[in-house]
């Protein structure tokens, strides 16, 4: 794996597609976090549990997303180990997306119809990157 024609040869479009596409999901949710992290920063809150909890979900949501970056970068190097975590990151994802998405949808608490709906569009979103991540092709190239 370590010999200059390895590391020359040419990527597969489904990995080059997949780890753009954590990459750019990667900073985008960054870049979407550290701008709700300063919008709300100033915000008094006198109830010290809702603040930790919102801490705790923020510090998820960046933890996740920079995690996505590293996968993407270690997809683009062809690292086996970044497939398995870009496996894991999508399931993961598809949890809590799944509930963002249902919250967002119904801008408060979601019904069972909302959340069915919400699992149904962020799991086949998620499904086709899963898909590709387990294709021949790119498996071939990681190992």
């Amino acid at each position: 794996m370590n010999s200059p024609q390895d590391r020359t040869a040419k990527l597969p479009i489904a990995l080059k597609a997949v780890a753009g596409y954590f990459v750019l999901a990667g900073i985008v949710a960054l870049l979407f976090a550290l701008l709700r992290f300063v919008t709300t920063a100033g915000a008094a809150n006198s109830n010290a549990y809702e603040a930790g909890r919102q801490l705790g979900a923020q510090a998820r949501f960046a933890t996740m997303y920079l995690l996505y970056v590293v996968v993407g970068i270690g997809l683009f190097l062809r690292r086996g180990w970044a497939r398995k975590l870009g496996w894991f990151l999508l399931a993961a994802n598809t949890f809590y997306g799944a509930y963002g998405f249902a919250y967002g949808l119904s801008h408060g608490r979601p019904s069972p119809g909302d959340l069915v709906l919400s699992f149904a569009v962020v799991g086949a979103w998620n499904g086709i990157w899963f898909v590709l991540l387990c294709r021949r092709n790119v498996a071939q190239t990681v190992l």
